[in-house]
């Protein structure tokens, strides 16, 4: 995943320490329509003379006790949602159309929901989300509204990335990798400004050569992270890039490797699996603030921080998972088995034989 919420364990230590105490949401969440649950994480600023690391690891100090979570649908006409230049914002003629009141749940309780890396300093149980499993109209905007412990109105506001076409890979289209790259091609998504493309490539393996003795593996290739839509080549009415087939191939060889290959069975599996994510404007903004504080005479410098949350800090965005499932072509399974980067994996196919290779 790609826009993979990395960006949920950031938190911003712009305070003046000399200030009163003043209650700071932190709001963290990324609408995704093809997505059974929408999550938002919501935690809160804390000012300490003692030791941050050990307080970060008291959940009163993270974490709100009786915050509310709502999520706000709007009908706003042909115009959309305003981008002010920094954020979106509800036009005068939006007219609320549904009102969701998110649940919240102690993730580390569960096995629905997604579990908190341990490895960050924040107290990873409990850890609190908001969630629900109402669907989302593409056709809406969506204002998030929390209301914290002390009644203060958080508010952040998106639109949501719709669903679009990709023209290759395409489902019921062999994918092929002779020759040096393919060009995979896709419409803009409507209300994405920024790309990510993941491929996964499974197989199996039989150990021993025990037909009752296997495992179902995944390799997952990353084609790209983080493009914003200017940065990708644009033909026509189409964004394409160059999928690199030996780079493809390296990166399956890196992950698997030859150890005891001669001794297992393996063979791939279809189908290979593409993932497309197309991230809103506001998550576009974020992430190119983020680039910009890592480059550039910003680098090493105090460091602009993006965030469209009013009353609050963090970001609400949105993103559209696209998912194409598609089989190799008896070609590039050839060349999975042939090709001097991967034979060494020792791949096999009925449909393959060795004097194919010569």
């Amino acid at each position: 995943m790609s826009f993979v919420l990395l960006f949920l364990n950031r938190c911003s230590t712009d305070f003046d320490l000399n200030s009163e105490w003043k209650e700071i949401a932190i709001v963290y969440g990324l609408l995704d329509q093809t997505a059974e649950f929408q999550y938002i994480r919501l935690s809160k600023a804390f000012l300490t003379k003692g030791n941050a690391n050990e307080i970060a690891q008291i959940a009163d100090s993270v974490y709100f006790q009786n915050a509310t979570v709502q999520l706000k649908a709007y009908s706003v006409g042909a115009d959309g949602a305003i981008w002010n230049g920094d954020r979106y914002e509800l036009p005068s003629n939006a007219s609320l159309k549904q009102t969701i009141d998110l649940e919240k749940v102690n993730a580390s309780e569960s096995s629905v929901h997604p579990d908190k890396d341990t490895d960050g300093i924040f107290v990873s149980n409990p850890n609190i989300l908001y969630f629900t499993d109402a669907a989302l109209n593409e056709d809406y905007v969506y204002e998030l509204v929390v209301t914290t412990d002390d009644g203060n109105i958080v508010t952040a506001v998106t639109p949501i990335v719709k669903d679009f076409v990709t023209l290759y890979p395409k489902e019921l289209l062999d994918f092929n990798m002779v020759g040096e790259r393919r060009a995979l091609k896709w419409a803009p998504a409507p209300n994405g400004e920024i790309y990510d493309i993941a491929c996964e490539f499974r197989y199996r393996e039989e150990v021993n050569n025990d037909p009752s003795n296997f495992f179902l593996d995944t390799v997952s290739y990353s084609v790209f992270t983080s493009r914003l839509a200017d940065q990708i080549f644009m033909n026509g009415n189409l964004f394409e890039y160059d999928f690199v087939n030996a780079s493809f191939l390296q990166h399956i060889a890196n992950r698997i490797g030859t150890e005891n290959a001669s001794e297992v069975n393996r063979k791939h599996t279809n189908p290979i699996r593409f993932k497309f994510f197309a991230g809103s404007k506001d998550l576009e903004r974020f992430v190119r603030v983020s680039q910009t504080e890592n480059s550039g005479i910003l680098s090493g410098q105090a460091k602009p921080i993006y965030t469209n949350v009013v009353n609050g800090l963090g970001l609400f965005a949105s993103r559209y998972e696209k998912v194409v499932d598609i089989d190799l072509s008896v070609q590039s399974v050839k060349r999975l088995i042939c090709d001097p980067i991967t034979a060494d994996l020792e791949f096999f196919d009925p449909l393959v034989s060795e004097s194919d290779c010569n």
